[in-house]
């Protein structure tokens, strides 16, 4: 393992399509998600990791110890590409535009800080799913996230995602409360103390938003597991 760099950017977004090829990112286009990790691969605020096997990337984890400040970064020096390449997505159908906007701004919402870090998403190519990829890009994160000041690390799953709020269990993450989210499936919010895994992290942390914020990318959670 080892961080993202901008040369891993057309793998990460080959990867990013295998793995949610019906997610609403995935549907603007792999010139979006471009635009996209190539931003968060630049980032300070961002951490971004990425495995390989045999010179192959196979998987990655993304997240952020400051959402809101990554994205306010995003936005002020990638607007127009995102305009510009979420055009082709867009213009057939512009029913999407406020979701679409919701998607590039959400983190105006979330807790700002270096203590509580989100994960925003992780994906395992399928064929090297069920070897421990998915386990060890966690922990890598959970590693560089306590490396950078954190004290806890908070995700979301889908309510009914039973395999990834397992995974997600064993690895010392609670459910903290639930988010309601019409129209895209409830969620579930997920923390955990940034401690050794095995040392006893998986109390509730209480340095996480209150019940209600929605506060994680619903689109990209828990889909490429172990």
């Amino acid at each position: 393992m080892r961080p993202m760099v901008p040369a891993d950017v057309s793998e990460c977004v080959r990867i990013h399509l295998a793995c949610f090829p019906q997610s609403f990112l995935s549907s603007l286009g792999s010139g979006f998600l471009k635009t996209y990790y190539e931003g968060v691969a630049r980032s300070d605020q961002a951490i971004s990791i990425v495995c390989e096997s045999n010179d192959q990337l196979i998987g990655f984890v993304v997240g952020f110890t400051d959402p809101r400040k990554c994205y306010l970064y995003l936005l002020r020096t990638r607007s127009l590409r995102f305009c510009l390449t979420s055009l082709a997505a867009v213009a057939p159908n512009p029913i999407i535009v406020p979701r679409l906007l919701r998607a590039l701004t959400y983190p105006s919402s979330t807790p700002s800080g270096n203590e509580r870090v989100l994960l925003s998403s992780i994906a395992v190519l399928p064929l090297f799913r069920r070897q421990g990829v998915g386990t060890s890009l966690v922990k890598g994160f959970l590693m560089e996230a306590a490396a950078r000041g954190g004290s806890g690390v908070y995700l979301g799953v889908k309510r009914d995602d039973s395999k990834s709020i397992t995974f997600y269990r064993n690895l010392e993450f609670c459910e903290t409360h639930e988010i309601a989210n019409p129209g895209n499936g409830d969620s579930i919010l997920m923390a955990r103390a940034l401690l050794p895994v095995g040392a006893g992290g998986g109390q509730q942390v209480q340095v996480f938003p209150p019940p209600g914020q929605d506060i994680h990318h619903r689109d990209k959670f828990g889909e490429a597991l172990d």
